[in-house]
C-alpha cells in the first residue's frame, strides 16, 4: 500500500518528525544530563560543608588547648545533636585509645573503604546522598592521639574517623535550579513549537498556497485542451502539487512535439 501525500502533509510530517526528535532528545540526553548536573552539584555542596565542619572541630580541638576533656566533650556533643546532620565514626586507632564512646564504629563496606583510601565517597543509597568524609590528623591533633605502638605520636594525614553526612534525594527536585532549568526547557519547547508553527504558516502562505492556485490553472488549461487531446500520465499514483506540476509541463511540452510533428514543416 503506497501512502499519497501532498506537499502540505509532507511539510506537516517534517514539522512533526523534528518536534518528535527534540523530545527525544529532551528525555533521553538533555533531562539526564541536568540530573548529573545537579548531582554534580549537590556533591560539591556536601564535600564543601563538610571541609568547614573540619575546620570547625580543628578550631575547637586548638582552642581546648590539649585537654582532652573538652574535645571529648564537645565532639560528643556534636554526635548527640539532632540538629547537625553529621554522623560522627571513630577509627580502630581512636577505638583503642578511648573505647567506643557514643560514635558511630565503621558498619558498612563505603565506610571501610574511606578509612582505607583516604578519599571521600559520594554515593546513592536508600533514597538518600551519602557523602562519607575522612577525617585525616593535623599536627594539632598529635598532641593527643598516638600510634599504634601507643607512644609515638599518629601519623599526619591518618584518618581518625569520618563524617558521613546525609541528605534525601528529594531535596535534589526540590532544588530550585533544578525547576529552574526544566521549566526553562519546557517553555522553550513552547516557543520552538510556535516558531514551527509560524514557519509552517509562511510555508503554506508563501509556498503551498500559491503552488495550489497555479495547480489548480493547470487544471483548468488541461480541461481547455481537452480537444486537442493533451494527455497528462501519472501512472496511477497521486502526486503532490509539485510532482503534479512537473508531470503536466512535461506532458504539454511532449504534446506540444507531436502536435508539431503532425503538422509537419
Amino acid at each position: 500500500m503506497k501512502l499519497n501525500w501532498s506537499l502540505e502533509g509532507k511539510v506537516i510530517l517534517l514539522l512533526t518528525v523534528l518536534v518528535s526528535l527534540t523530545l527525544l532528545i529532551v528525555k533521553f540526553y538533555f533531562i539526564p544530563q541536568v540530573d548529573g548536573f545537579l548531582e554534580l552539584t549537590m556533591e560539591h555542596d556536601m564535600k564543601r560543608n563538610m571541609q568547614s565542619f573540619e575546620k570547625v572541630i580543628h578550631t575547637v580541638v586548638t582552642a581546648a588547648d590539649q585537654d582532652e576533656q573538652v574535645v571529648r566533650r564537645a565532639l560528643t556533643s556534636i554526635s548527640r545533636n539532632q540538629e547537625i546532620p553529621v554522623v560522627l565514626v571513630r577509627s580502630q586507632a581512636i577505638q583503642r585509645q578511648y573505647g567506643e564512646g557514643n560514635a558511630e564504629i565503621p558498619q558498612n563496606t563505603e565506610w571501610q573503604q574511606v578509612f582505607s583510601s583516604g578519599n571521600p565517597d559520594f554515593h546513592k543509597k536508600d533514597g538518600d546522598y551519602v557523602y562519607v568524609y575522612p577525617l585525616k590528623a593535623k599536627p594539632v591533633c598529635q598532641n593527643c592521639h598516638r600510634a599504634e605502638n601507643r607512644i609515638d605520636p599518629i601519623p599526619l594525614g591518618s584518618v581518625l574517623g569520618l563524617a558521613v553526612a546525609s541528605t534525601p534525594q528529594q531535596t535534589l527536585w526540590d532544588n530550585k535550579l533544578f525547576f529552574f532549568v526544566k521549566d526553562l526547557f519546557f517553555y522553550n519547547l513552547l516557543w520552538i513549537a510556535l516558531l514551527l508553527f509560524l514557519v509552517y504558516l509562511f510555508i503554506r502562505s508563501w509556498f503551498i498556497l500559491p503552488l495550489k492556485r497555479l495547480h489548480k490553472t493547470t487544471e483548468e488549461l488541461d480541461e481547455v485542451e481537452e480537444e486537442e487531446s493533451f494527455e497528462f500520465e501519472t501512472d496511477g499514483r497521486q502526486l503532490d502539487e509539485f510532482s503534479s506540476l512537473e508531470r503536466r509541463i512535461r506532458s504539454w511540452n511532449q504534446n506540444g512535439k507531436n502536435t508539431r510533428s503532425r503538422e509537419g514543416p
